[in-house]
């Protein structure tokens, strides 16, 4: 199936956001902040279409690729 470009990303594009620092901070460790970062993702990964899981946002990059370069400091 091809993949979909979608102009403001999808609600998993959302969730692939990095949390604001408040919501980060309440969580001691950037080991337990990714896990928790990582759960929401997976989280709202399985509530969404299987379709919108490769859609691409106005930057031509899926979710995944957005988790993952928000989270780079974090790992």
């Amino acid at each position: 199936m091809a993949s979909t470009l979608i102009e403001s990303g999808t609600i998993l594009h959302l969730a692939a956001k990095l949390a604001a620092p408040a919501q980060l901070s309440s969580v001691c460790g950037t080991a337990l902040q990714m896990q928790r970062e990582l759960q929401w993702f997976k989280m709202v990964e399985n509530l969404v279409h299987p379709y919108y899981k490769q859609s691409k946002n106005m930057d031509n990059v899926t979710a995944q690729v957005v988790f993952t370069k928000e989270h780079k400091n974090l790992a």
